[in-house]
């Protein structure tokens, strides 16, 4: 087993809750990389 099938294990092993909070954790860090190239062009 290689370390993605780890990362897969570890998600089937938490709750409903944590897996809403890794979810949000994932789209603010998406949503702070899509303003980056936003706010180079408005430079």
């Amino acid at each position: 087993m290689d370390a993605a099938d780890d990362d897969v294990m570890d998600l089937e092993d938490k709750s409903q809750q944590e897996l809403d909070e890794v979810k949000k954790q994932y789209l603010d860090l998406a949503a702070g990389a899509q303003k980056e190239p936003d706010q180079r062009k408005a430079s």
